[in-house]
This record gives structure tokens, C-alpha cells and sequence, in this order.
């Protein structure tokens, strides 16, 4: 009877121990779906706004070096001109 009520504990414990083991797995499991969400939600738009105005401030500030070799190219051709 001793015996049995021994085992009958050891028993106990190995399922606590695979329960805990599964409550872990899932916890792992659903950090990296929170974290797939994050990037998802969050990182991604976030890079993307960030491309987005990197590329605008490209655009101005090369419009703004055409603009003004275009103004010196018209000067150039004024004072030919004259």
C-alpha cells in the first residue's frame, strides 16, 4: 500500500512536470506570435514610413540641385548672350 501510494505521487509529479512543460511551450509560442504581431503592425509601417521619407527628402534635395543648375545654366546663357 505504501508502495502504491508512492507511485501513485511520483505519477503526480511527472504530470505536473509535462503540464508545466506544455504551459512553457505555450508561452514561447505565443511570445512569438506577439512578437510576429509587433513587427506586423508596428516595425513594418514603421520602416516603411521611414523609406517613404527618406525617398521624398532624395527627391527635394535633387530637385533643388537641378533647380539651381538649371538658374546657373540660365545665368550662363544671359551673360553669353549679352
Amino acid at each position: 500500500v505504501a508502495k502504491t501510494k508512492q507511485q501513485i505521487e511520483e505519477e503526480k509529479m511527472q504530470v505536473l512536470v509535462v503540464e508545466r512543460a506544455q504551459q512553457i511551450m505555450l508561452q514561447e509560442q505565443e511570445i512569438t506570435r506577439k512578437e510576429k504581431e509587433l513587427e506586423a503592425k508596428v516595425m513594418k509601417p514603421a520602416d516603411a514610413e521611414r523609406y517613404r521619407l527618406e525617398k521624398l527628402a532624395e527627391a527635394e534635395r535633387l530637385q533643388l540641385i537641378m533647380e539651381a543648375e538649371a538658374e546657373a545654366e540660365s545665368i550662363r546663357v544671359r551673360g553669353e548672350a549679352t
